[in-house]
């Protein structure tokens, strides 16, 4: 594999400016400024739990977490391709839609509000998934590094390897397709509007939260489960301070645009 090229020196100072933005942000939630903007965006209806879709979440996690089994074949990474890529789409909108329709028929579609699913507020919503995604760098950065010498081609993320072989414009399309598109779509309803709400209901936030983001991070594998373990706890926090399906969506989507971002830098 062909070493990448340097970083010019203009996007690292961009990743400085980031991470000190990062770190502002992360101090200004710790000093509590941003609670009052959140709350006027959470609706005032009390979040229900549902059962069925919460068993629908834990089997695609049981799914997730069972193929990281030693004992389970892996298909090779070489095996990715940008037709699996387009299958990996079409089946997170299925499951998207199938957990929509499972929310309609055993909630009502009168309770979508109280899930998140609003347009209240709809400039907030995008600020505080924008603000999120700034928010989210530096922690993961940091544990980022802390985890490289773990790191090499064979636990590489198999959409990074797919983008090393071929970069031609139709494959990154679809890349970003998947990670910015579909992956915060189907990933935040199942974990943070499902799961993290109905477990709030039956037990308390802070374990429904520290709950929901140890799970999400699980089913992605080491060695990423450990930089995404933050992500997912800003996450949680943003959904449980703003109650908003829209924030999380749109931090999960920056961050993942950014971290593609990155990756085609380094690859060109």
């Amino acid at each position: 594999m062909p070493e990448s090229n340097p970083i010019p020196w203009p996007l690292m100072i961009g990743m400085g400016v980031m991470m000190l933005a990062s770190l502002s942000i992360l101090l200004a939630w710790q000093s509590g400024r941003w609670r009052d903007a959140a709350s006027a965006i959470r609706p005032t209806d009390p979040t229900p739990a549902n059962g069925w879709a919460v068993a629908i979440v834990l089997f695609f996690a049981a799914q997730s977490l069972l193929v990281q089994l030693p004992i389970v074949e892996r298909t090779p990474q070489t095996a990715i391709t940008i037709h699996r890529v387009q299958q990996l789409v079409y089946f997170s909108l299925a499951q998207w839609v199938a957990l929509l329709v499972t929310l309609r028929w055993t909630g009502g579609s009168e309770r979508w509000a109280a899930w998140g699913i609003h347009r209240r507020e709809l400039g907030r919503q995008f600020f505080a998934g924008g603000l999120g995604a700034v928010a989210s760098l530096l922690p993961v950065y940091a544990a980022l590094m802390l985890t490289a010498p773990f790191r090499n081609a064979e636990n590489q993320h198999v959409l990074l390897q797919l983008m090393e072989t071929n970069s031609d414009g139709t494959t990154i399309l679809w890349i970003a397709l998947a990670v910015m598109v579909t992956a915060p779509m189907v990933e935040e309803l199942m974990y943070r509007v499902i799961l993290q709400s109905s477990l709030e209901c039956w037990w308390n936030r802070r374990v429904a939260w520290i709950g929901t983001a140890v799970l999400f991070s699980a089913v992605h594998g080491l060695p990423d489960a450990i930089p995404l373990l933050p992500l997912a706890l800003i996450l949680g926090f943003v959904f449980q301070q703003t109650r908003s399906y829209l924030a999380v969506v749109v931090l999960h989507a920056l961050f993942n645009g950014w971290n593609l971002f990155w990756a085609l830098m380094k690859a060109s």
